[in-house]
């Protein structure tokens, strides 16, 4: 059984009627539906709104604003103004604006009803094929419209979905990333190679993103490598010299007492004394000459150096520990470089603790040199200045990386807000990679389906072609004027007035010749009655296919014409849907 009209789902600006949407209860039409009501309560304005599903165009006296849809029981839909093609073959309406396209009472005339010629046996049977195989496309047609609509829906969805997401990522301000920008970013990069991002990348960007300014340009740190080599050269150096050359027995024998020698010989000097306070021996002129020559200038200068060397000391140990203090953190940096600088901070620090534990090792050592001057120091177990070489060129290193570092983040700070585009582009690129084999195959299908929607359409409007031309070969109109006869003579209860065709239609005769003036109103109510019952099955349309809306110009009749008109409707059309209007 063909589809029929199950519900008004829309209407919206329709002449009297309240607007109607689709979430109120359905009107659930049938198969017989009746609809009544007084004048002016919009039954013609009603039916209007299915010629405009006969005439595939808004009927003339609907407002030119309004929008309607209708739905079948096979849950297509029909719509003004979206689509309103498609029952043009399917929906008949007899109302006022029918009649008076049709029929011409002042000059007595009617359009053709064209019937399938019985003549024309081959091509009636080529023309029933042809309407087969166009409502077998037809089906094919609506398939493909469906396939391709849900194609649309498919991108559409994944468009807005991976805008979503991608927006979800760039925390925009003051402007929006929807489906059409996403979109452009397609057709910009679908060509190039994917730029997808890792997670932490990713997580980098979106936070950069998320800066209202940029962090403070931090400061660079030196490290005086070429000090701490010489230094640690030096005082290894100095503490393994011995003061052998001072040309003195006890000196050479007990070298521990150079310095309690030069601080006596110093004393006695300066007072004068020629007799030892220690031992009460005299001190003899070749002795204190001996003295004075052991203890000469070049060992007050050596004792001062080791004492300055001591100084020299803590002030690189104290040096190296603020060098690591003042490295900036990690945090401080810019989340691009963050995770290197910090592992290369990491083992600059660690490098720094290793060169000061190599400092540390001098300090007992120059501390006892101090001591002890003349006596060479035990350099067992220091580390060689090969090795303490090795570290300083290893900080030189890591410090050159910090600072590189710190150059680039400086450089960010410094164009902040073209790093935070950067990082806008990045993300983009990164969903468009991640998203573009996905992305082709909906295009793809898109392209697909609405290339089989226009190849399908195409054979549909070739086939309906074919179809129109074979049915021009084939119908007349003469036919139908004695169908037509018949049923106003049943209807009026005689034949005095009868249809005769002619070339362009009909013309109306009484007693065999042509009438002058208009009929009667209940003579136009039977002619204008079986006309419209007679034009139904016209052009080989079947009852069973057709949805037959008829007005009310009948309701003026008495009550035995008004039943007559209602069973012959009733009778002509019992295998076709009908929304009768009283």
């Amino acid at each position: 059984m063909p589809a029929t009209v199950t519900n008004i789902v829309s209407m919206h600006r329709v002449g009297i009627f309240a607007n109607r949407n689709p979430r109120l209860p359905s009107i659930s039409f049938k198969r017989f539906n009746l609809i009544y009501g007084y004048n002016g309560a919009g039954k013609s304005t009603l039916s209007r709104l299915f010629a405009t599903f006969q005439a595939g165009a808004l009927q003339a006296k609907l407002p030119e604003n309004c929008a309607f849809k209708i739905a079948l029981d096979d849950e297509t839909e029909f719509s003004f103004p979206n689509k309103v093609g498609g029952l043009e073959d399917r929906v008949r309406v007899f109302n006022a604006d029918y009649i008076e396209e049709n029929l011409q009472w002042s000059v007595g005339r009617a359009k053709p009803v064209f019937y399938i010629g019985a003549d024309q046996a081959h091509a009636a049977e080529e023309l029933a094929k042809t309407e087969q195989a166009v409502d077998k496309q037809g089906r094919l047609l609506k398939a493909a419209d469906e396939a391709k609509n849900a194609a649309e829906r498919a991108l559409a969805t994944f468009k807005r979905e991976g805008a979503r997401t991608t927006s979800g990522r760039l925390h925009l301000s003051g402007r929006k990333y929807e489906a059409p920008a996403f979109t452009k970013d397609f057709e910009l990069w679908s060509d190039q190679e994917p730029a997808i991002l890792s997670e932490d990348a990713l997580n980098i960007a979106e936070e950069t993103l998320r800066l209202g300014e940029p962090l403070p340009e931090l400061p660079k740190e030196e490290f005086d490598a070429q000090s701490i080599a010489v230094a640690y050269t030096f005082i290894i150096d100095i503490c393994g010299q011995s003061m052998a050359k001072i040309a003195l027995e006890e000196v050479e024998q007990f070298p521990d007492m150079l310095l309690w020698l030069k601080t006596g010989h110093a004393f006695h000097s300066q007072l004068g004394l020629s007799t030892c306070l220690y031992c009460q021996n005299g001190i003899s002129q070749v002795r204190q000459e001996s003295l004075s020559s052991a203890f000469d200038s070049k060992v007050d200068e050596f004792v001062s150096k080791i004492a300055r060397t001591v100084t020299r000391l803590d002030e690189m140990l104290s040096t190296l520990a603020r060098l690591a203090e003042r490295l900036p953190l990690s945090e401080n940096i810019g989340l691009d470089f963050r995770q290197n600088y910090r592992n290369d901070r990491a083992l600059a620090v660690s490098l720094l603790d290793e060169a000061r534990s190599y400092l540390e090792t001098l300090q007992p050592i120059l501390t006892a040199k101090n001591e002890r001057p003349a006596t060479p120091a035990d350099l067992n177990g220091v580390a060689s200045s090969e090795t303490v070489l090795e570290i300083v060129v290893k900080i030189t290193e890591a410090f050159s990386k910090l600072n590189s570092t710190i150059d680039l983040h400086n450089a960010h700070v410094r164009d902040f807000s073209s790093h935070k585009a950067s990082a806008e582009l990045a993300i983009r690129k990164h969903y468009i990679g991640e998203t573009l084999d996905e992305f082709k195959k909906c295009i793809e299908a898109v392209n697909e389906s609405s290339q089989a929607y226009s190849d399908c359409s195409a054979e549909s409007l070739r086939l309906q072609g074919i179809a129109r031309d074979l049915r021009l070969q084939v119908r007349k109109h003469g036919p139908a004027a004695d169908i037509i006869n018949k049923l106003v003579a049943s209807y009026l209860g005689h034949g005095e007035l009868t249809i005769h065709p002619v070339e362009e239609g009909y013309h109306l005769f009484r007693h065999g010749h042509r009438i002058n003036g208009a009929p009667s109103e209940g003579e136009k109510t039977a002619i204008a009655l079986s006309y419209f019952l007679c034009s139904l099955s016209a052009d080989g349309r079947k009852l069973k296919d057709l949805i037959v809306i008829v007005d009310d110009p009948i309701s003026s009749l008495d009550t035995k014409a008004l039943n007559f008109a209602c069973s012959l409707i009733r009778n002509r059309l019992s295998g076709a849907t009908i929304y009768p209007y009283p």
